[in-house]
């Protein structure tokens, strides 16, 4: 028997995997649907953090920046001079 479950999946299998090479397809049993519990959250707030590999070694860092000037990825390599923890 198709329900709301099958169509909210089979949705957002087409959404987020349409772009995929080898798309992923749900094969539908009992025990799948009943794991699946959708939610719907109130976006209130966005807030952005810089994530540019300043958890690793500063040997890593300037590894990455340099690799980064050398494909002409300029400004990533200097937000990432601008944001290292050293």
């Amino acid at each position: 028997m198709y329900t709301p479950k099958h169509f909210v999946v089979d949705q957002l299998s087409e959404k987020y995997e349409a772009g995929a090479d080898n798309p992923w397809r749900p094969e539908y049993s009992h025990k799948l649907l009943r794991a699946i519990v959708g939610v719907e959250i109130e976006i209130t707030e966005i807030q952005g953090k810089y994530k540019l590999s300043q958890n690793r070694p500063a040997e890593d860092h300037e590894s990455v920046i340099k690799a980064l000037r050398a494909e002409g990825e300029i400004s990533m390599a200097d937000a990432m001079e601008e944001w290292s923890p050293s």
